[in-house]
């Protein structure tokens, strides 16, 4: 049965059974913050430093996900004033559903293979109907002063950002957002290559250029906290040619990380 149609007409049956079993969180949320201690715990569960456990998640069972989906869908994101609420829900929605749409084809290579994977495939969220594509430009929108948001997305492929092992919060969403970043600019080789003069950067710099550059500082400012000082001191007066790093679209998953460290020869052999 496709999963847009669940949203629609099944899901919403399951949020009150989801509230009667898993009662909110007590931990304190910001004014407004939507709880997303639910798929917080199926994160720390399934997500591991290789990648995500899709075999075992699938194996699970989404109904976990489904059901904080469904609530997902009913979320009055208007609520608060606050941005970093927004921002944290949009967040966790976008990779939630980057997820779930990955179990209902699992296996596969690559999410790529999902017909409208990021564009098409639409689910119920805060009350309107939104693809990975809208969620994002959501996302870019309600944060454009704060465009490295964008490496909280994580639309599950070895190239992007990764999956978290923890939910996005309100309270700690600029030093969550910083450390993903971090992680990912090492991962993909982000930096300046001095020779050439050439910034060589992540795809998500490009998609989103007017941001990064209409920010302050521009995007020396933005990398400041990633690279060194002379090389920001370079890009702000040099102007480097840019050029964007091919990243791979394989599906993040953490059974191909395993089986490629079973299948690694060991040394001397």
């Amino acid at each position: 049965m496709p999963a847009t149609f669940l949203y629609r007409f099944v899901f919403p049956l399951l949020a009150g059974i989801f509230l009667l079993v898993f009662p909110a969180s007590t931990d304190a949320l910001e004014p407004g913050e939507f709880d997303a201690a639910p798929w917080s715990k199926l994160l720390e569960r399934f997500v591991t430093p290789q990648g995500v456990d899709y075999a075992a998640w699938k194996a699970h069972g989404t109904k976990d996900l489904d059901a904080w989906l469904a609530l997902a869908a009913k979320h009055d994101i208007h609520s608060t004033l606050a941005k970093e609420p927004k921002a944290a829900f949009l967040i966790n929605v976008y990779n939630a559903w980057a997820v779930r749409q990955v179990l209902d084809h699992y296996p596969l290579a690559s999410a790529s293979e999902i017909p409208g994977f990021h564009d098409a495939n639409a689910l119920p969220v805060a009350g309107s109907e939104r693809t990975l594509a809208i969620l994002e430009a959501d996302l870019m929108k309600l944060m454009k002063q704060t465009p490295g948001v964008v490496f909280a997305l994580a639309p599950a492929s070895e190239g992007m950002p990764r999956l978290r092992s923890t939910a996005y919060t309100a309270d700690g969403l600029h030093r969550e957002i910083t450390e993903n970043a971090s992680a990912y600019f090492a991962a993909v080789g982000l930096g300046l290559d001095k020779e050439s003069k050439t910034l060589r950067l992540p795809p998500q710099f490009e998609t989103h250029r007017e941001l990064f550059d209409a920010l302050e500082r521009g995007i020396a400012g933005y990398l400041s906290d990633f690279i060194s000082l002379s090389d920001v001191v370079e890009i702000a007066t040099g102007d480097p040619a840019r050029e964007t790093i091919a990243v791979s679209a394989a599906l993040n998953d953490a059974a191909k990380a395993k089986n490629a460290t079973q299948e690694k020869p060991a040394d001397g052999q």
